[in-house]
């Protein structure tokens, strides 16, 4: 077996697929293999785009973990002494997503048991190809960022065909491909243990032709790589859109009748099912992540388009029993089981959670219910957003977009110990020299993913220097760091043509964000725009102390005094300044709150240098701020981001109270509602966002005074600022537990004798 950091390699297996299908869209492949193993051995296996393994009917492996183009994540399964039917599903989409790479298909898998080879890709006679014909191919995609949505014709037991009881499949051969580049998967694998659906209520519906079918532009847009509509084997949309429920009791789920079952909470990963077909049947699952009738009306309203996604998978089944798991993971609180036609029997519905499976090592415990609910929440959302990389959200889009991931990845460094998860996501984004359809230096704003239309951030990519520093100090893992030197030249490079006379960006191309607010509209990001100075302000310092470049500090310094020269108006920091007709600097008075916490949040301004602004903001700005009556010329924030700076600003200044009050009353209706936090303080949007997660370092730095825990160096850091709250906090080490409890302000450690407690008066989380 591997060790974690140790480069894979294949003893004698081969990459494969049918030459005659790599330029199709949207194909699922069966490789089937039976082995007698004597001893315990193990399959270890890679592919693109994704697989999932069966060992005689159990699922035992999802994979592989994402990885840049042309780089592959290697897996490896233990198996038990004893007879192995062993059935890998192989999807491939060939098409642009936000959520994996669009390069060659393949399959890559051996069995070894002793060192001894026993199967292997690339003999013709093991790991026999067969084309999934119980899938349709030609249908409409999940979302404009990721690919192809599931929708199914069964004529038999799906189950028949993993235990070996049935094989109808049509054979395809397949072919030997040339070598792959592979990388160690260093990510831990999901548990898949299934959680039950309770059932809500149950109804009939009718089918409304009036009612027009939801239409999106995922279904249209040809630069996606789409199937046209006219070409759709099926289409779930034009029907579920038509429907109109109603709630009465019916008993059995026949034609015209549904069923509705809920969650705990928000969660993501498979929906897995066994029915019987009493004849043959047609249906429906529908999901999303809440009740849009926000509990008041009947009956609970699935809107599966909420968040521009098409949250159908449909089913035909044969009369007779039949199995199946979905084979991409979705995020839902509330199903809906739609009978269109037949008579179908439930044995069996459940939900298969794809989690970070090291997450469940931290425990605490705040007296306060609300600090408690809203900490739950942090914690599963991380638990959701973090399995091979760390993702904006797990249902629209399943990316790993940079900026995100930087207040994402402080979260993982307390909840799971250790960054494994960062690590891939950043070694992903050092891999590759240059990228697909990017100007030159520019890194993607997610990845891995394709964006052919050439779309980026430039914003992003300073916030992946800042990631990089904190990642070393986190980690101290300085090779990957080294890895990533190359990429931060580059984008200094870059960024080196838009600076202007005075030093500061100019004029930035592409897609400018700063914060979905205000801030981001056209007439304020245009020219020079401020907000976007001081992050590279932040990157520049940042690039300084990673490269060893005072220069790089020095021009920093330089572009600190022209912010505040021209953008601080004696009141506030303005966000823009633009040049008239004669070419001439005019400054704007577009003033938004984002820009104030911007200037903060990177130490242009502190309570010092700016005592009145930093009082305004403190005790007059924020969430709960009546943007009519008090400075209505300063616009509002948002949560994704300048209400997380705010927080974390209030953090590091000592204000602990306010940070919990503020924490409590943005955050724990959003905990109540769908157990998750959102991307906004509204539900049109993703409900469980991976950058929401460090809410939680956030209350523990105000609860514990913690700041961070360096388990490389062992040393714990905190500052002697905490809330009078009652809680406890438990982190495991290699070494023993950490043990933080407060009583009320007043605060207790228990460590292992090799730690070591460090004091700080204010530093940043």
């Amino acid at each position: 077996m591997l060790s974690e950091h140790q480069i894979p390699a294949f003893k004698k297996a081969k990459p494969i697929y049918p030459h005659i299908l790599e330029k199709e869209m949207n194909v699922s492949l069966f490789f089937v293999q039976e082995v007698n193993i004597q001893k315990e051995g193990y399959l270890q296996i890679t592919g693109n785009n994704l697989y999932r393994i069966f060992d005689n009917g159990q699922l035992m492996g999802y994979g592989p973990a994402r990885a840049a183009h042309d780089y592959y994540r290697v897996d490896q399964y233990m198996l038990k002494e004893g007879k192995h039917r062993i059935v890998i599903e192989h999807v491939y989409y060939h098409c642009n997503n936000f959520c994996s790479t669009n390069t060659a298909p393949f399959l890559e898998c051996e069995v070894i048991e002793d060192e001894r080879v026993l199967a292997y890709t690339g003999n013709k006679d093991e790991f026999i190809c067969y084309k999934n014909e119980s899938r349709y191919q030609k249908v409409v995609r999940l979302s404009y960022q990721r690919a192809f949505s599931e929708s199914y014709h069964f004529a038999f037991d799906l189950m028949d065909f993993y235990t070996g009881k049935k094989n109808p499949f049509s054979y395809v051969l397949a072919d030997v491909l040339d070598e792959k580049e592979l990388l160690s998967r260093i990510v831990d694998y999901p548990k898949f243990e299934g959680i039950a659906f309770e059932k809500m209520e149950e109804g009939t519906f009718t089918y409304d032709e009036s009612i027009k079918p939801y239409d999106d532009r995922y279904m249209h847009l040809e630069k996606l790589k789409i199937f046209p509509m006219e070409s759709w084997e099926v289409d779930p949309n034009a029907y579920i859109s038509r429907l109109v429920y109603q709630e009465e009791k019916v008993g059995s789920l026949k034609a015209n009748v549904f069923y509705t079952y809920r969650l705990p909470s928000s969660k993501t990963g498979f929906i897995s099912w066994e029915i019987e077909a009493l004849e043959d049947s047609e249906f429906y699952f529908l999901f999303d992540e809440l009740d849009s009738s926000k509990g008041e009306k009947k009956p609970i309203e699935i809107l599966f388009y909420r968040n521009t996604t098409h949250n159908i998978i449909s089913y035909e089944c044969k009369k007779g029993k039949h199995h199946h798991i979905t084979i991409e993971p979705y995020t839902m609180q509330f199903l809906r089981l739609v009978v269109k036609k037949g008579n179908i029997r439930i044995h069996q519905l459940s939900f298969i959670p794809y989690e970070n499976p090291l997450v469940s090592a931290v425990t605490y415990q705040f007296s306060n219910y609300k600090i408690q609910k809203v900490a739950n929440a942090a914690i599963d959302t991380f638990r959701q957003n973090a399995v091979d990389i760390l993702t904006d959200c797990p249902s629209r889009e399943r990316a790993g977009w940079l900026c995100d991931s930087y207040f994402t990845g402080k979260s993982e460094s307390l909840i799971s110990k250790e960054n494994k998860v960062e690590h891939n996501f950043l070694e992903n984004y050092a891999l590759l020299e240059q990228y697909p359809y990017l100007p030159k230096g520019m890194v993607p704003m997610c990845y891995p993913g394709d964006h052919p239309d050439g779309t980026f951030i430039p914003n992003w990519s300073l916030w992946y220097i800042l990631e990089l520093k904190d990642y070393l100090l986190r980690t101290h893992d300085e090779d990957l760091v080294k890895q990533s030197l190359a990429k931060i030249k580059g984008l200094l490079h870059y960024f080196e043509k838009f600076e202007n006379e005075l030093g500061l960006l100019e004029n930035l191309e592409n897609w400018v964000f700063v914060e979905w607010s205000k801030a981001n509209d056209d007439d304020f990001i245009c020219g020079v725009n401020f907000p976007s100075n001081m992050l590279y302000m932040g990157a520049l310092e940042a690039a300084s102390e990673l490269l060893h470049e005072p220069s790089l500090k020095m021009k920093a310094k330089h572009i600190k005094e022209m912010i505040e020269k021209f953008s601080f108006n004696g009141e506030f920091y303005v966000d823009n300044m633009i040049r008239n007709e004669k070419n001439e600097f005019v400054i704007t008075d577009h003033t938004t709150e984002t820009c104030q916490y911007y200037a903060f949040y990177f130490h242009l301004a502190t309570p010092k240098n700016h005592e009145e602004l930093f009082n305004k903001m403190r005790l007059e700005f924020g969430p709960k701020r009546d943007h009519e009556k008090v400075y209505p010329q300063v616009y509002k924030s948002t949560v994704f981001i300048g209400d997380y700076l705010r927080l974390m600003i209030l953090l590091e200044y000592g204000y602990v109270e306010e940070v919990l009050d503020e924490t409590v009353d943005y955050f724990y209706n959003m905990a109540i509602i769908t157990g998750t936090l959102w991307e906004h303080d509204s539900t049109f949007a993703s409900l469980n966002h991976g950058l929401t997660s460090s809410i939680f370092n956030i209350i523990c730095g105000a609860c514990f005074g913690l700041i961070r825990i360096d388990h490389s160096n062992k040393k714990i850091f905190l500052n002697k600022r905490f809330a009078k709250e009652k809680a406890t906090l438990h982190i495991p080490t290699d070494d023993g537990d950490i043990s933080i409890s407060n009583e009320e302000e007043k605060v207790e450690i228990k460590k292992p004798s090799t730690y070591e407690c460090i004091y700080l008066d204010s530093v940043q989380l």
